[in-house]
């Protein structure tokens, strides 16, 4: 008989935003912005921002190459992380 138990999976989700711009300089604060909305939708990014919606680690990588891509190597803060347990269906 086949085992149905599937150990535990954690995801560490992130949501808000609110600092994410302190550290970047006047000249490519537009484009970084645009490249979020690109990435996240223009609604996405307000939901992700509020707490509506959680980052998964994925797309929290994909926001720091793209700060990366701009020249800063420290990832942006997001305001609040959360263990999320991943379901396997």
């Amino acid at each position: 008989m086949p085992e149905k138990f599937v150990p535990e999976q954690y995801e560490t989700d992130a949501w808000g935003m609110s600092h994410f711009f302190d550290g970047v300089q006047h000249e490519h604060y537009s484009q970084l912005r645009k490249a979020l909305y690109d990435l996240l939708g223009r609604r996405g990014y307000f939901r992700y921002n509020s707490g509506e919606r959680t980052l998964g680690e994925k797309q929290q990588q994909q926001i720091a190459s793209i700060f990366k891509r701009f020249g800063y190597d420290n990832p942006p803060a997001f305001d609040h992380y959360v263990k999320v347990l991943q379901l396997p269906f």
